[in-house]
């Protein structure tokens, strides 16, 4: 399963977009790396998530792990065209190396067309200590109080990218006081990590 990357355009019903990682000996992207074409056509299926931005005058707080950059971007874009973007949005990107960052154009244009306030922070948890990166190093939940602060319980909080990252925020945000139904995540699995029931 894979999340949409781009906001529904009625221009253009038939394109969607992806970012998808390869997953050494994953089911579907070994043979999309290796033996897909263009041209080629594919079956999709769906959408049948619920991942959507809530009708709230509370501030946002996005946060996204890797691929889970996808519906985050997705969320925010379909946001500004139902003309929800005067919310506060805080955007937390975590990412391994600067090198592993990617849709930064993407994120200015959102930031070019949010009219309300916007902060955007890349958090690098395995970045060189000698690399000349000046911005946040370490891991996400190391620096969801420092950024919202005080007012972390009214946030609404939107998450995408792996159980461990969304399970360790979610704790965070609780014992910060953030109502359960103030936090909405999508925990991404590749096939290498879904559960298989035993016997």
């Amino acid at each position: 399963s894979y999340s949409f990357a781009t906001a529904h355009d009625a221009a253009h019903p038939d394109a969607v977009d992806f970012f998808i990682r390869k997953v050494p000996g994953g089911a579907f992207t070994e043979w999309l790396f290796a033996k897909a074409a263009v041209g080629q056509w594919l079956k999709l299926r769906g959408p049948y998530g619920d991942f959507c931005l809530r009708p709230s005058a509370n501030a946002i707080v996005a946060i996204a792990g890797g691929s889970g950059l996808a519906p985050i971007k997705a969320l925010l874009e379909q946001a500004i065209r139902d003309k929800q973007a005067n919310r506060p949005l805080v955007i937390l990107f975590g990412a391994r190396t600067e090198q592993d960052l990617y849709g930064l154009d993407d994120i200015d244009q959102i930031r070019r067309n949010w009219t309300g306030r916007f902060v955007f922070e890349p958090i690098l948890s395995n970045e060189a200590e000698g690399s000349p990166w000046k911005g946040r190093r370490g891991l996400i939940t190391d620096h969801l109080k420092p950024i919202l602060g005080e007012r972390l319980p009214d946030y609404h909080a939107y998450m995408c990218g792996p159980p461990p990252m969304i399970d360790a925020c979610v704790e965070v945000f609780t014992q910060g006081g953030m109502p359960g139904k103030q936090i909405f995540f999508d925990k991404f699995l590749d096939s290498g990590h879904t559960a298989h029931p035993a016997g």
